[in-house]
């Protein structure tokens, strides 16, 4: 409900602000939850409400890093698309070690660490040589990903063999992975629409890239960017990994997914 003269403009520029720095879409009803809490946080900084108030907030770092927390998805779950991973383990992995090694793996958009720690432990359990990195937007997300500790949901998908391997329960409902598994991936602060991507070290490109349930949230014509970005951000015969439901952004980027048994992939052409 607007209920300031201000309120108007406020929803412009909040709704410019994400998606020009974050490449979102929000609804207007989203939209409005998000002002109300601008104007709360502005309100206990002593800023006042007026056609200025969302830039003046968020030109606080503080504020910022908060309110980036409150936008973003943090629904994730370890080996989330488990037939995915299986993929990794049985197929890509062992054709890949072939032609080099270490692997190099980034994690785009990784939230609170469980899809890069999956990585981990699925390279730990076939001996294969990698050098991980995690990435997101969100820096509050990425300092609980560093801690690695966990509810016993986000663990509903393990195996018990390998909950019991590699977690360590610290509370009634919380588990930190081992140190050997969180020592395997390196965080590093990332906007995807930044117009660069992090580069692996040595390297050129990068042998897998997942990048799953973020490009969903962004606005169509910044998804596919990001999109064709990732995709040139692999080395030759890399591999591309979307959730599922994203695989539409391969076709409206005009760069088909392959069929690698029961999941579809993006590979960077030889």
């Amino acid at each position: 409900m607007i209920d300031s003269p201000y309120d108007e403009i406020g929803l412009r520029n909040l709704e410019d602000f994400l998606l020009k720095n974050y490449g979102l879409r929000v609804k207007p009803d989203e939209l409005l939850t998000l002002l109300k809490f601008i104007k709360e946080r502005a309100k206990l900084r002593g800023i006042p409400v007026g056609p200025d108030t969302v830039d003046n907030l968020l030109k606080i770092p503080e504020e910022r890093r908060r309110f980036v927390s409150l936008i973003t998805n943090k629904e994730s779950s370890f080996f989330r698309e488990p037939a995915q991973f299986k993929a990794l383990s049985d197929l890509i992995f062992p054709e890949l070690l072939k032609k080099r090694q270490p692997l190099f793996i980034w994690s785009a958009g990784c939230s609170t660490g469980e899809e890069p720690y999956t990585i981990a432990i699925v390279a730990k359990e076939t001996n294969t040589p990698v050098r991980i990195l995690g990435t997101d937007v969100d820096e509050l997300a990425l300092e609980r990903a560093k801690v690695g500790v966990y509810r016993s949901w986000a663990l509903r998908n393990l195996p018990t063999h390998i909950r019991n391997k590699y977690f360590v329960q610290v509370s009634e409902d919380e588990f930190q992975i081992s140190p050997e598994i969180r020592q395997m991936v390196n965080f590093k602060h990332h906007n995807l629409i930044s117009q660069f991507t992090p580069h692996p070290e040595i390297k050129l490109g990068w042998d897998i890239i997942f990048c799953r349930n973020v490009l969903i949230y962004f606005h169509t014509e910044i998804a596919i960017d990001v999109f064709r970005r990732l995709h040139s951000a692999l080395d030759k015969d890399g591999y591309l990994f979307l959730s599922s439901t994203e695989l539409f952004f391969g076709q409206l980027a005009g760069i088909p997914s392959e069929r690698l048994n029961n999941i579809f992939v993006f590979r960077k052409a030889k």
